[in-house]
Parts: C-alpha cells; sequence; structure tokens
C-alpha cells in the first residue's frame, strides 16, 4: 500500500515538473529573442554610425578641397595655371610708407633651384596700401620667378633711426632661356628696380649669367656687380630714376689697366626663393 502510494504522489508531481521545464524553455525563448533584437539594434546603430562617419568625412574633405581652390585661384590674374597650387606669403611691412608687400607663390621643383633656395618659387607680388586696403601687382601676369627682393635703405639694419626706404631691388628670371621648358634660376636673369609702392618698375640690366651682390652707397647711388657672357661687370645706378649712369667690365687677372677698386659688396641679401 505504501509502494502504491508513493507511485501515486511521483504522478502527482510529474505534471507540476513538466510544467516547470515549460516555464524555463519559454523564459529562454523570450531572453534569446531580447538578445538578438538587442543586437539588431546594436549591428543597425554602429551601421548609422559608419554612414554619418562617412558622410561627414566627403562632406569635410569637399569642404577642404573648395577651401584649397579658392586660395589657389584668389583673386589674381585670369592667366593663372590652376593646376598649380597658388597661395600668398608672408607680409612684409614696407617701413615709413602706406604699403605692405606680399608674394604670390608656388611650390617649386627643388631639382631645379639651389639647395638654399626656399621650397617656393615666388610668381608675383601685392602690394596693399594700409590706408584704404587697396592692392596692386608688380606684373600683369604669372609667367616670372622672382630669385630675389630687397628693400634699399642707406641706414644699416643695427641704425636705431627710421629708415628710408629709396627703392626696392628684383632679381627676376621671366623666360626659359636654356631651353628646359621650365623658368629657374638656370635661366638668364633681369635686375630691376620699383619704388616702395611697387610703382615705377624697370628693368636696369638683363642677359645676366647670376648676380653678384650689390650695396647702397648713398641715398641716390646703388652699386651692382655681376656676371654676363662670362665677364664680371661693376656698374653703378641712380635711385632717383633707375637709371645706369656708369658701367665698367672688371679685369682679368693681372690686367691692371682695367683695375677698379668697388666698395665692399653686400651679397644678395633680400627674401630669395
Amino acid at each position: 500500500m505504501c509502494e502504491s502510494l508513493n507511485k501515486s504522489k511521483r504522478a502527482a508531481n510529474i505534471p507540476s515538473l513538466r510544467g516547470g521545464t515549460e516555464m524555463i524553455s519559454e523564459e529562454n525563448r523570450f531572453f534569446k529573442f531580447v538578445w538578438r533584437f538587442d543586437g539588431i539594434i546594436f549591428m543597425i546603430t554602429g551601421v548609422l554610425a559608419l554612414i554619418i562617419i562617412a558622410v561627414s568625412g566627403y562632406q569635410l574633405v569637399n569642404s577642404l578641397k573648395r577651401g584649397k581652390d579658392t586660395r589657389e585661384t584668389l583673386n589674381i590674374a585670369g592667366n593663372v595655371n590652376t593646376d598649380k597650387q597658388i597661395n600668398l606669403g608672408e607680409i612684409t611691412d614696407i617701413e615709413n610708407t602706406d604699403y605692405i608687400m606680399i608674394p604670390l607663390q608656388s611650390p617649386q621643383n627643388s631639382q631645379k633651384f639651389s639647395s638654399c633656395s626656399s621650397e617656393y618659387r615666388i610668381l608675383n607680388i601685392l602690394f596693399v596700401n594700409k590706408q584704404n586696403n587697396m592692392g596692386k601687382w608688380l606684373f600683369g601676369n604669372n609667367d616670372h620667378s622672382i630669385l630675389l627682393h630687397e628693400l634699399l635703405s642707406e641706414k644699416d639694419d643695427c641704425d636705431s633711426d627710421p629708415k628710408i626706404i629709396r627703392a626696392i631691388l628684383y632679381e627676376v628670371v621671366n623666360k626659359d632661356t636654356n631651353g628646359d621648358n621650365i623658368v629657374s634660376e638656370d635661366d638668364k636673369k633681369i635686375i630691376a628696380l620699383s619704388s616702395s609702392s611697387g610703382d615705377n618698375y624697370k628693368e636696369i640690366l638683363s642677359g645676366l649669367d647670376s648676380f653678384i651682390g650689390h650695396k647702397v652707397l648713398d641715398k641716390d647711388t646703388l652699386f651692382l656687380v655681376y656676371q654676363k657672357q662670362g665677364m664680371g661687370y661693376a656698374a653703378t645706378v641712380s635711385l632717383s630714376d633707375f637709371s645706369i649712369t656708369n658701367q665698367r667690365l672688371l679685369p682679368k687677372v693681372g690686367d691692371k689697366s682695367r683695375e677698379i677698386r668697388p666698395p665692399k659688396v653686400s651679397s644678395p641679401g633680400g627674401k630669395r626663393k
């Protein structure tokens, strides 16, 4: 009888165990569903985040590109080759005048310029009036390569008195004279002068092999030494009208008949490329 009673109790407990097992299975399926749903939501969120990052990056790149294009074209002369990277360089204040000067520059082929040159080729120079913000370009096009531009004053850099800028000296190349299809310092050079405002630009020497140096002798006289067709020359230039007042061939070694004693000449110390 006891055994029969125990069997009855076990039989009575079987439905409750089955019910508990079924409840646990339902809970497991629910949690699996929640986990899968969370995974789907997480994946969708990640995909949306990647899309947002990609779109933002694309817009940023386009914005930078538009900004670069704006810097390269600027409001410069219409014959600019927009394939070049062109921008404005550092500002130079022209002391005791109403003007500043800003070079227009582009990266240059380092193989065509000496190791002492900068990484930029100066194509043109912008002069801006500080009083009215009006600007003007030194050249009407950007086909030049300005190797040197220097403010000329009879005062030394260490002189505490205000400098009076008498003129601006330029060493320029504007033609490919050696046939390598590049306008560089390997070509024939031009020496020119302008007023401190960039006006009255005048070429005073051309066809130079190299420009050796210069010195301001007084407020109205500039002394130059240069080489042309393999020969050395010395010249004096009037800073009042930019005309050559004297020009002589330097003597060869041992030729005392043409010997001259020029003053100490500074090497080109202006802003070179």
